[in-house]
């Protein structure tokens, strides 16, 4: 892990993808949490000093020096809606920041670029926890009603690919991200390999353990042979980022039966992205309409 501290500070609202919806924490229940992740962090990581700078924000220090912050304010706000699904989430945190501190320094390669889609509001997050600094601003595209970020690849976690990153690359931006669109695409399993048949008012699902399934919705042209299956009459959802739904198109009743499902997964899931319904054509996709 890069010792940059916003380096870090990215990572760690990588950390999770909740949805959530307006809904303030209780103080009391933010402090007990905050206290929680910085008592179990501290247990695993005696290597760091974990600070809790308020009740959202922890501040993780090495030898006296400030390197990493994590923000709890999207878990926060998600166990305040989430009662139930909470301590499930926490965990996943915690399981994710502690692999991510211990993961050791890497080098930067171009051969671990790879994309991913995340929701509008994620670099929303990144940005605010930068403070909008030029200098670690993120890699990313505007693709959709989501956006395309590029993300480094390593045996323990994945890492934002930031600005700064560029140098030791040796590639612009726009390159890498061609690169990262091109490493990502041969990482993926066919769509068609995976993709079962199913009847007419079934849908199918990719799913796997890691967070890249989500990513073929980058890649249209990969969604050809399905989709010739179904007379090219094709609606897609990815509502978290090892999920996505697929359905043949017959109009308004099943684009109205994915979204239900698709809005249901995105509600419940740990990583949600969205709650559109992407329909196929040779050229792209087109976002359904609906509510």
């Amino acid at each position: 892990m890069r010792s940059h501290s916003c380096m870090a500070l990215i990572v760690f609202v990588g950390c999770i993808l909740v949805a959530t919806h307006g809904v303030s924490a209780d103080p009391t229940a933010a402090q007990s949490l905050a206290e929680r992740v910085a008592g179990t962090l501290r247990s695993a990581l005696p290597q760091y000093e974990v600070v809790i700078a308020d009740s959202l924000t922890l501040k993780i220090n090495l030898d006296g020096k400030e390197k990493y912050q994590l923000n709890l304010d999207r878990i926060s706000a998600y166990c305040a809606e989430n009662k139930d699904g909470c301590d499930s989430v926490v965990q996943g945190f915690l399981d994710r920041s502690i692999k991510m501190l211990n993961t050791p320094e890497f080098a930067v390669t171009a051969e671990k670029l790879r994309v991913v889609v995340r929701p509008k509001d994620f670099i929303a997050q990144v940005k605010e926890t930068t403070k909008g600094d030029p200098s670690v601003s993120p890699l990313f595209e505007p693709y959709l009603d989501l956006d395309m970020v590029c993300e480094f690849d390593t045996p323990t976690a994945t890492k934002l690919v930031l600005s700064t990153d560029l140098s030791a690359l040796k590639l612009t931006a726009i390159d890498a991200i061609a690169r990262a669109k091109a490493n990502m695409h041969s990482a993926l399993t066919p769509v068609a390999a995976q993709a079962r048949d199913i009847r007419p008012g079934e849908f199918g699902a990719l799913m796997a353990d890691t967070g890249y399934t989500s990513s073929w919705l980058l890649f249209p042209d990969g969604w050809k042979d399905l989709a010739a299956r179904f007379d090219n009459h094709l609606l897609v959802a990815v509502p978290a980022d090892n999920l996505v739904l697929y359905e043949r198109d017959d109009g308004d009743a099943s684009a109205a039966t994915l979204r239900s499902t698709a809005s249901d997964e995105y509600q419940h899931g740990e990583r949600p992205i969205s709650k559109s319904i992407y329909r196929w054509h040779e050229t792209g996709w087109e976002i359904v309409a609906g509510k």
